[in-house]
């Protein structure tokens, strides 16, 4: 009998006999005819044992883990000895690596964890190459003197975006002004605001060709919204136009003139901001001269 008690105390899926002789064996809780060891095997198939209940939850606090238990005790593991302690030997540790930069891959290579930079290309792809994970394709984000988006690259805003300008110049002698002396209320100096400006500019000055209107009704490379820059867009350009030169006469265009260049930044009802693109100084000057125009636009 030994030998079938034995048995069945393992069969902990109770296989072989029936649910009534299950049941038998569950409810003989004082065990009779069992050794102690066979009865603790038993009691802890049937649930009823204290010392075998359900994970109810887990935390890690710092290197302690806490299992909480469905009867609501708890155990505590203590994994300091599994940290870190740059032996570089996972046969007693796990190994990662400490330094790194948001984005990071780290793979084993068999002998040692090997980080994988990320990427700066958008919508890249982590494919295996000879074993070693390796980014590959994606589009690059911009950069200066980059020719996308319809022109050069001259200015970027840090999140994707940018301006970029012709590749070459819409007029080399155009006047501010359509012949009229009027505040347009185009002020804005910064970058972001040429377009702000121009609009301004056509709404008071009104119909003619004069370089806001001249960058307005512009249509170029797929694109319809080119505008006048700013005073610190035209300047954004002037510290670029070497980059700029280059791609510009790349793709077909120019590069900019030792002259003077409008900003769409009004100063009042007679004069304008411009800046020579030989010295890189800004001056106000009177609406009706004839100076040079480059138009930009946003991506």
């Amino acid at each position: 009998i030994a030998t079938n008690t034995t048995a069945i105390a393992l069969n902990t899926a109770k296989t072989g006999i029936t649910p009534e002789q299950a049941s038998a064996i569950t409810a003989n809780t004082s065990k009779v005819g069992l050794t102690s060891g066979q009865a603790t095997v038993i009691a802890n198939t049937s649930g009823t044992n204290t010392g075998d209940q359900d994970i109810s939850g887990s935390g890690l606090s710092g290197t302690v883990l806490t299992i909480g238990i469905e009867n609501g005790s708890s155990e505590t593991v203590n994994l300091s000895s599994l940290v870190d302690d740059a032996d570089n030997d996972p046969a007693n540790e796990i190994e990662l690596p400490t330094t790194g930069n948001a984005g990071d891959m780290n793979y084993w290579n068999g002998s040692a964890w090997v980080t994988i930079p990320t990427t700066p290309n958008e919508a890249a792809t982590l494919q295996m190459i000879s074993g070693v994970p390796t980014w590959t394709g994606g589009t690059p984000p911009p950069a200066i003197g980059d020719f996308r988006d319809g022109g050069v690259v001259f200015w970027l805003d840090g999140s994707g975006g940018g301006l970029v300008c012709t590749v070459s110049d819409r007029s080399s002698s155009i006047q501010w002004y359509n012949g009229s002396y009027t505040t347009t209320g185009a002020t804005g100096t910064a970058v972001g605001t040429g377009q702000a400006n121009t609009t301004a500019i056509i709404a008071s000055q009104g119909g003619g060709t004069y370089a806001a209107s001249l960058c307005d009704g512009l249509s170029l490379n797929g694109y319809t919204d080119w505008y006048l820059p700013s005073k610190d867009e035209l300047n954004a350009m002037y510290a670029n136009k070497a980059a700029i030169d280059v791609t510009a006469i790349a793709n077909s265009g120019g590069g900019f003139a030792i002259s003077y260049y409008w900003s769409s930044t009004e100063v009042d009802d007679g004069n304008a901001w411009e800046q020579n693109f030989g010295s890189g100084l800004q001056f106000n000057g009177g609406k009706l001269f004839n100076v040079s125009v480059r138009a930009v636009r946003a991506f």
